[in-house]
């Protein structure tokens, strides 16, 4: 599968091309992304998973507009984009819903021999922003799976998309805005 234009022709035109991706735009957004990860690691675990809740039921919403950018973007048939991008996504969302606290969960663990007699208890905190660079074959798919467990777990994420399927990145930003995730989280 190639994306629309590889073969025939240039991927070069108003509807496909990306922004300039030069140092000062990338800066501003890891900028808002760092302003956003105090706020967004204290939020609460519930309410991570009622705005992962929200992205799906915003994705189905959108159903038809998602399948129509995944198709529009890498020209791959419906059937395609809906099982290797969407329901993978969808169900990645679902299984961090369901398993979050249990994953995130403090963990007591034996010491080592000459420790002999405490424990250690491992908590897991958020790192910060999390970079993504994702291709343009599963744009939403290879977009997303690595961005669920990072935000559900309190990172930021500053997500790159594929200069080949930059209609996929806008779609990922507006599906977050509209299932109200904050500012700079996405």
């Amino acid at each position: 599968m190639r994306p629309r234009g590889e073969a025939g022709g240039s991927m070069e035109n108003a509807q496909t091309r990306g922004p300039d991706p030069s140092d000062a735009p990338v800066r501003a957004a890891m900028a808002r992304a760092r302003r956003a990860f105090p706020g967004w690691s204290a939020t609460p675990l519930r309410h991570r998973l009622d705005l992962m809740r929200a992205l799906r039921s915003v994705i189905v919403h959108d159903l038809d507009e998602v399948l129509d950018t995944l198709i529009e973007a890498t020209n791959k048939p419906a059937l395609e984009a809906l099982s290797s991008d969407v329901l993978v996504t969808l169900e990645a969302a679902r299984y961090y819903e369901r398993h979050a606290t249990r994953i995130l969960k403090a963990e007591r663990r034996p010491t080592w021999a000459l420790a002999r007699g405490s424990r250690f208890l491992v908590e897991y905190q958020p790192f910060g922003v999390v970079a993504i660079i994702s291709p343009w074959n599963h744009p939403l798919q290879l977009s997303l799976l690595p961005a669920i467990p990072a935000l559900v777990a309190g990172n930021v994420v500053l997500l790159k998309p594929s200069e080949l399927t930059p209609t996929v990145g806008s779609l990922i930003a507006r599906l977050f805005r509209e299932a109200g995730f904050p500012d700079g989280v996405l």
